[in-house]
């Protein structure tokens, strides 16, 4: 809701390529975002995907606790690190990998995430079904590369397609989506699945609960797929296309 600065003085011009949308407020933006087709598709994708990994974050250590039989210490000495540095290649790997794939075809911008929330969604299976501790963590490692490869994708599509002067002011729109129903509602959901499960399958309630909740990957992959098929259009409405390379 803080009024934005003046814009532009990097790119040396006072209005982004969008020059066509007339943004002066919170409410337009919001209206923006929902009515650019690629836009709406990478809004709900993202939130879906952060509410499956807010879930795993908030409830993952007590899982290996519990059908695993890890101690604290333990759960804290190999998932940390683990999780943190196959975050980090999963993310900058996807930024560098959508920004060649763009230059030949624009829509691979958000494909290259809905191929990779398809791909996690066996690796997930196994990480929460298979009994196995050594399997357990080679199937975490690239889960969790392949989770967080939309973050690249999705700020890079919203800095793209809105205007110069509410850049920020999108951006704090789509993170407070995020938030507020992934962090807000995944580990909640994880929770209360696992408190439903419970008198059935008893500590091992809180795994199905897991595995239930990730399964919404393939719709966040729906849906940035469906971004992609629109991505291109946008980008001609709004004067970017065709100052991208030839072979785009």
């Amino acid at each position: 809701t803080v009024p934005e600065p003046a814009r532009g003085q990097v790119e040396k011009k006072t209005s982004g390529p969008a020059q066509a949308v007339q943004l002066t407020g919170l409410r337009e933006t919001f209206v923006h975002l929902w009515r650019t087709p690629s836009l709406r598709h990478v809004v709900i994708g993202s939130t879906l995907v952060s509410f499956i990994g807010y879930g795993g974050v908030a409830f993952g250590a007590a899982f290996l606790m519990r059908s695993h039989g890890l101690g604290l210490a333990q759960v804290g000495t190999i998932l940390a690190p683990l999780g943190g540095l196959m975050g980090i290649i999963g993310a900058l790997s996807a930024g560098k990998l959508a920004d060649k794939l763009a230059l030949k075809d624009a829509r691979w911008t958000a494909w290259i995430v809905a191929i990779a929330k398809t791909c996690a969604i066996p690796l997930a299976l196994v990480f929460y079904l298979t009994d196995n501790l050594v399997i357990a963590f080679i199937a975490y490692a690239p889960m969790v590369a392949l989770s967080a490869t939309y973050q690249a994708s999705t700020f890079s599509m919203v800095q793209t397609l809105t205007p110069l002067k509410v850049r920020t002011q999108a951006s704090a729109i789509l993170l407070f989506i995020i938030n507020f129903i992934g962090l807000g509602g995944g580990p909640l959901t994880v929770g209360y699945l696992s408190d439903v499960l419970n008198p059935e399958y008893g500590v091992d309630s809180l795994r199905y609960a897991l595995l239930t909740v990730s399964m919404l990957g393939l719709w966040g992959a729906y849906h940035y797929y469906q971004a992609g098929r629109h991505y291109r259009d946008d980008l001609e409405k709004v004067g970017i296309l065709d100052k991208l390379p030839a072979t785009a």
